[in-house]
């Protein structure tokens, strides 16, 4: 069954937290397969960062609450979650921060439970490269706004 507003991902969120208790490990994997590739569709189609950042955030906490810290599918949804922060133009500085801090978090986790040459601990080291990269050129563009336009005194 799919909601009235199939391009919205609020109408899906609706339906995460309706039978959760029923899903198994098993559903709860199908379940996050489908948000992930959903949230493609919005972030990359149509642009609307702020509803994948929500939704994420939720699909993520689900995650951790049924799965754990160091279960795959975990790791991979807090990867997407910080990757959402990065990609969003708009992101703050505190944004492209939490993201970083995410991937530092996760890093660890999927070295130690996946190992170092797994896809996904790979993923997340080019990751957190990445976003480390992104931050130092938001960080030089204000400093040259700043310097462009000083503060009155």
């Amino acid at each position: 069954r799919r909601p009235k507003d199939a391009t919205r991902p609020s109408a899906y969120i609706a339906e995460i937290g309706l039978g959760l208790s029923q899903l198994g490990k098993r559903g709860l994997g199908v379940l996050l397969a489908f948000a992930r590739h959903q949230l493609r569709i919005v972030a990359s189609k149509i642009k609307r960062y702020a509803e994948a950042k929500s939704l994420l955030r939720k699909i993520t906490s689900v995650a951790r609450r049924a799965l754990g810290e160091n279960h795959e599918l975990t790791l991979k949804m807090r990867k997407m979650y910080a990757a959402s922060l990065c990609v969003n133009p708009d992101a703050t500085l505190d944004d492209t921060r939490e993201a970083i801090k995410t991937l530092e978090e996760i890093e660890p986790i999927a070295r130690r439970v996946l190992g170092g040459a797994h896809p996904l601990t790979k993923r997340i080291e080019g990751g957190l490269r990445e976003s480390r990269a992104v931050l130092r050129f938001r960080e030089a563009q204000v400093k040259q706004l700043t310097n462009l336009f000083p503060r009155p005194n």
